[in-house]
Formats: structure tokens, sequence, C-alpha cells
């Protein structure tokens, strides 16, 4: 029986990260494999999902969100694995997972698994981010950074602080319009009944 708990898991981070990290991916990579491939996912989707559940873990962890507890960290993972495959398929509706399956089941408060959403919406994002031209990337790093109009068209060597703006626009209106048709962001807004 695992008994490895987050409690665990949090003082064996503070140790030897690597050591940790091929000790979860050989303890418990076999059963998100397992759910992903029972689910029509492949080889591939299955170590995504993984590497992601695990990045959401010390996200959140970074984050003050996941708290030391006696929780084992196996049903932890793997929630959070459902979670992440759940959203990326069009299951049919008696199978699909939400929050409070997971709330109810695994006694998750609310807060973590906003946590969760938090990173499908974040990954969504920086995936499209990444598909914008470079100038771009680097006019909306600037203004989302609150960085003032003059300052930014200095930055990216544009002359005219009218032109930036329009630039400026034109690239959210063309990062909002990439994300709206990504499928990862349809599937997450139709399990969020948005």
């Amino acid at each position: 029986m695992d008994k490895y708990t987050i409690q665990d898991f949090i003082s064996d981070l503070k140790k030897d990260s690597r050591k940790l990290f091929e000790f979860i991916y050989s303890t418990y990579y076999p059963s998100v494999r397992a759910l992903v491939i029972k689910f029509k996912g492949s080889e591939q989707d299955a170590k995504d999902v993984f590497q992601d559940a695990v990045m959401v873990i010390i996200r959140n962890l970074n984050e003050k969100k996941l708290k030391p507890s006696d929780t084992m960290f196996r049903t932890y993972l793997l929630a959070i694995c459902r979670h992440i495959w759940y959203n990326q398929l069009r299951l049919p509706e008696e199978d699909t997972l939400n929050e409070a399956d997971l709330a109810e089941d695994y006694r998750f408060d609310e807060e973590m698994m906003q946590s969760v959403d938090e990173s499908i919406e974040k990954q969504i994002f920086q995936k499209n981010f990444k598909k914008l031209d470079e100038t771009c990337q680097k006019i909306l790093k600037y203004h989302l950074k609150k960085m003032p109009d003059k300052k930014i068209a200095r930055k990216v060597k544009i002359n005219d602080v009218n032109y930036l703006k329009k630039r400026k626009h034109l690239c959210k209106e063309k990062l909002i319009k990439m994300i709206k048709e990504d499928p990862k962001y349809k599937l997450y807004l139709k399990d969020k009944n948005i």
C-alpha cells in the first residue's frame, strides 16, 4: 500500500529533487499512463499529462496553495492528471469529470481546483502567445508590465506612438483570435459549461 503523502513530497523536494522526480516517475507514471490510454490517449499524451500535472503541483507549492498534509500524493497527482486529461477530451457527458467530482471524491478545496484551472488557462495562453511574431510578443509583454506606450515604442524601435498603439491592438486581437480557435480552449470552455 502506497503511504507517500503530500507532506513527504514537500520534505523530499527540499532534499534532492532529481531523485524525487525519478521516484515519482517510476512509481506513479504507470497509473497515469493507464488512465490516459484507457481514455483513448497515446503514450506521448500520457507523458504530457504527467509532466503538466507535476508542474501544477510545483506551482501550487510555490504559490502556497499546496499545504503539507496527510493526503496521499498518488491521489492528488491522479486527480490532477484526470482533470487535465478530461479537459482535453470530448467524452460523453456521463464520463466527464468536473471540479465538484474532484472536490467530493478527493476532498480537494475550491482554491486547489482553481489553481488547476489557472494552470490550464496559462498553458493555452502561453502556447498561443509563442505563436505571435517576436515584435508582438515584446509589445504585449511590456504592455502587461504596465510600461508606458512611449517607452514600449522605444524598446521595440517603433518611432510613432500612434502606430505602436495600433500594432498593440492588432497583436491583442490576433492573440485572442488564436486562443478562441484553439481546440484545447474550446474543450476547456465546454468542460466549464461556458
